[in-house]
């Protein structure tokens, strides 16, 4: 037990070194991290002043993309909450990657401490997960980090479950699984496979002839309850972030699918040499021999999976045979190694990047596909009849084994697949299947001296052999320069974050950050998605041009009534960046920007007795129509889905477009008692009327007119109007979920309420 307890310290200690030396330079307060790092620190950011201000994150965002719902979870903003009140958020942000790199560290260490017996080792390999090339330059992703951080304990307790069973590993199984969907969904879609595999498998086993599931009833028993516990506790856990991405996605303006086609082209691996570029020395070989992608090969050596690691696991090849423990969980982290780098392809082979990147003639190519495609079939074959043959054979187990693997190399090497995107979980199997075989190595060594002294060399190898990814960590701009341009937006007045700012056309997560030192609201941005369904036919339209007149140029007056009802009332402009027509003006400038305002956008709430309504397909046409109703004092709105309500509001316009009446607009008074909720007082007169709310559009929002409940219109394209009759109305707005949604939002609360209350209880009981 002291023995135990003394690595758990040794392994502690010398992460918690690693970290204080490789993120020295991060640190420096100085020092905004590159990529996309500002993005996630601005979300940091409003997630604890949401959580400061309200006790809890808003379903709707007022001040994002002219308002839309939270529909993703943030659990990497949680779990950054404390250290963002304490410091500030780019600084908290820093100090959450630091922190999850070590807790992934340890969570490897342990595994191998518990499943090897080596926790030399478990040291070794938590370093190269945590501190290797591939992590050193994952500095851009907080939901990587968190994924890391998650993954090695998720294993842990799947391996718990199928092994010994019980609650508390179903628990904590179903939990960091639901954590890891909140995170990322993309992170989370291989951990099932990686479950039911370690149950397949089992690679704890020290004797082979264990009884397996497939072959006892009774252990099959246990262990579908095991797992349906498991996945009770899951569902209770994820159901509200499954259940908010099933039935609100729909409603954002997700990328269409040939930008997803073409974000994918940038996440698949690009070539196998890039996994030997250390320190980025093979960049000007890489730049002649690089497959045909769109994009050119800036590795910056962030695939290097590191010569060590390698070396290691080609040594370990003769020891693992003598070894069944190591070469089993050898065998299964190389079987996951492999299948992540296969999901990683995208649509291409290994073979064709190989053949692509060394320019081999299209013959030679094909000729190498067929026979390599022979062979993948061959041994397809030769591993079902295996895998068939086997079981009635006395060496079955060993046959099985073999079936298994040519299958395996069948599947993986030589068929093109569908891209999902996951470094993390291929970096967490090549460090395992590098702890494996140095397990196995250090076990040849009689003396155990001589065996901590090779593992010690191995470590400090490492340390050596990714010395020069520690390099990123300086990489990134001076936060100096971001603190300036911060100060253009800082005292805007914002009106409740109804006010917004806009960015020029491009992508830059630093502006967002920028932007979230604002109070007013942001209409364009680093998380272009969660905007609306319809604002970017809105906004992108007025201020990109769009698809409508490119010629044009952005900020094309002819659309400025779309900026106008949206209250997009300032610019944030690069230097270089064409300055917008009048009425626009220059207000202020520095580190390169300029900020740009309009003295005139629409009230938060107004009304209108004249209005149109859109009967045509959703195209350009819409943003044309919409521009001239708003010139012409007019709403132009859609259809609602009852007919009797749109027959209504077809019958009964006030006056027509072209003789708008002398007050065509009158003034309402609004109070936002919370984001989800808005209220209204108005005089509409003798004439029904629209009254137009500049928030976004979304079908859950209800309102009520003087008690009664009323329609919900899509007005101006991407925001909303509530149609009234003659005289004095007060409206409510309010957000309200389905039922569904709101059933799931109260699961996970009472599953974490419970969760919070039990794991102390029975932690007292455990150590009575």
């Amino acid at each position: 037990m002291e023995s135990r307890r003394a690595w758990h310290l040794a392994a502690l200690l010398a992460f918690a070194l690693a970290a204080a030396i490789h993120t020295r330079a991060w640190l420096d307060r100085d020092l905004m991290p590159a990529g996309d790092f500002p993005g996630y620190a601005a979300q940091v950011q409003y997630v604890r002043d949401a959580l400061l201000e309200y006790g809890r994150v808003p379903r709707w965002c007022v001040e994002c993309y002219g308002g839309a719902t939270n529909f993703t979870a943030n659990l990497k903003e949680y779990l950054a909450f404390p250290l963002a009140v304490a410091f500030d958020p780019v600084l908290a942000t820093k100090l959450a990657f630091v922190l999850l790199r070590v807790v992934g560290a340890l969570g490897l260490y342990a595994l191998v401490a518990r499943e090897l017996a080596a926790p030399a080792v478990g040291i070794a390999a938590g370093y190269a997960y945590s501190y290797g090339a591939i992590a050193n330059h994952q500095l851009e992703h907080l939901d990587v980090a968190v994924a890391t951080a998650i993954l090695p304990w998720l294993w842990i307790a799947a391996i718990e479950l199928w092994r010994r069973g019980g609650a508390r590993f179903a628990i904590a199984l179903g939990v960091a699984m639901a954590c890891q969907l909140a995170n990322n969904w993309v992170h989370a879609a291989t951990a099932p496979l990686a479950v039911l595999g370690l149950a397949l498998v089992r690679p704890w086993r020290t004797d082979s002839g264990d009884r397996a599931p497939w072959r006892d009833a009774a252990l099959a028993r246990r262990w579908a309850l095991r797992g349906l516990a498991a996945l009770a506790v899951f569902c209770a856990f994820a159901a509200s972030s499954t259940v908010w991405l099933a039935s609100d996605a729909s409603h954002h303006a997700l990328f269409p699918s040939d930008t997803i086609r073409k974000h994918r082209g940038w996440y698949v691996e690009r070539s196998p040499f890039l996994f030997a570029n250390r320190g980025d020395v093979l960049a000007p070989w890489l730049a002649e021999h690089q497959p045909p992608y769109d994009l050119p090969i800036q590795d910056g050596g962030k695939r290097y999976v590191g010569a060590v690691v390698v070396a290691v696991i080609l040594a370990g090849v003769g020891a693992l045979r003598r070894d069944p423990v190591p070469r089993r969980w050898a065998l299964f982290a190389a079987a996951a190694f492999l299948l992540q780098y296969w999901l990683a392809l995208g649509p291409r082979t290994l073979l064709w990047e190989v053949a692509t990147s060394l320019h081999w003639t299209p013959e030679s190519a094909a000729t190498a596909e067929w026979a390599l495609r022979g062979a993948a079939a061959l041994c397809a074959t030769a591993g079902v009849a295996l895998v068939t043959w086997s079981r009635r054979d006395a060496a079955r187990a060993a046959l099985e084994a073999r079936g298994a693997q040519l299958l395996a190399l069948a599947l993986l090497l030589f068929f093109p697949t569908a891209s999902l995107w996951n470094a993390c979980a291929r970096s967490f199997a090549l460090s395992l299947w590098f702890a494996a075989c140095l397990a196995a190595l250090a076990r040849r060594i009689a003396r155990p001296r001589l065996a901590h002294a090779l593992v010690a060399a191995v470590a400090i190898a490492l340390v050596v052999d990714y010395q020069p990814s520690r390099r990123s960590f300086a990489a990134g701009t001076s936060l100096a320069r971001a603190r300036e341009l911060a100060a253009l937006v800082a005292d805007l007045p914002a009106e409740g974050g109804t006010l917004r700012i806009a960015l020029g056309l491009g992508y830059d997560p630093l502006s967002s950050w920028v932007l979230a030192q604002s109070r007013a609201g942001h209409a364009s941005g680093w998380l272009s998605w969660q905007a609306g369904e319809r604002w970017r036919d809105s906004f992108a339209t007025a201020a990109y041009g769009g698809a409508l007149a490119p010629e044009a140029g952005d900020w094309n007056p002819h659309y400025a009534p779309l900026l106008w009802a949206a209250r997009v009332r300032y610019l944030l402009l690069e230097d270089d960046y064409r300055a917008p027509p009048a009425p626009w003006r220059r207000t202020r400038g520095a580190g390169g920007m300029q900020l740009f305002e309009t003295s005139e956008v629409s009230p938060f709430a107004s009304g209108y007795h004249t209005w149109a309504v859109w009967n045509g397909a959703r195209n350009s046409a819409e943003a044309i129509s919409a521009a001239e109703a708003l010139r012409s004092h007019a709403l132009l709105v859609s259809p609602p889905g009852d007919r009797a309500a749109a027959d209504a509001l077809r019958a009964d316009p006030a006056r027509a477009l072209a003789r708008p009446p002398i007050d065509p607009t009158f003034a309402v008074d609004e109070e936002r008692p919370a984001p989800e909720r808005i209220q209204l007082a108005l005089d509409a007169g003798d004439a029904p009327a629209l009254v137009f709310v500049s928030d976004g559009y979304h079908p859950w929002w209800r309102a009520q007119v003087d008690g009664r409940p009323a329609t919900v219109l899509r007005a101006s394209i991407a925001q909303m109007a509530v149609p009234v009759g003659p005289g004095r109305h007060a409206v409510e707005l309010r957000l309200v979920r389905p039922a569904l949604v709101a059933a799931a939002d109260w699961l996970t609360a009472a599953a974490w309420v419970g969760l919070a209350l039990g794991a102390p209880i029975a932690w007292l009981r455990r150590s009575e």
